[in-house]
């Protein structure tokens, strides 16, 4: 997930797809049909792209981030999306969340930390 903090604030949410050296890691992706995953590869680096307008929605001038995300965040000027499943383009939410319980994560250099392993978004 990136908060683009440029004109306009956007959130992207979105699925890398996986390396070709790592099948395990590839993801299914399923829309309108829980039964039949859609194809997650193809021609299209971007895959399925999905665009909520901020129309009609309250602008927030910043969003509360659960401090429980902190071990998963960082701050760049750049950045580009690699070749993904799906990208979700959604209006800055009010805050970003999570329920349950954290999972306790070692990164390679050896530090714990903690991962949320879902998000609440709340958009008015």
């Amino acid at each position: 997930m990136v908060l683009q903090n440029n004109k306009p604030n956007r959130l992207v949410a979105f699925v890398p797809r996986a390396e070709q050296d790592q099948p395990d890691l590839a993801h299914d992706f399923f829309f309108n049909d829980p039964a039949t995953p859609k194809p997650a590869v193809g021609k299209d680096p971007a895959g399925y792209h999905f665009h909520l307008s901020g129309e009609g929605l309250r602008s927030y001038p910043e969003t509360y981030i659960n401090p429980g995300f902190a071990d998963f965040t960082a701050y760049t000027q750049k950045w580009r999306l690699t070749d993904r499943v799906v990208t979700i383009e959604l209006p800055f939410p009010n805050s970003i969340n999570f329920s349950g319980r954290p999972l306790h994560v070692e990164f390679a250099s050896g530090r714990p930390g903690l991962m949320p392993t879902n998000y609440i978004w709340s958009i008015t």
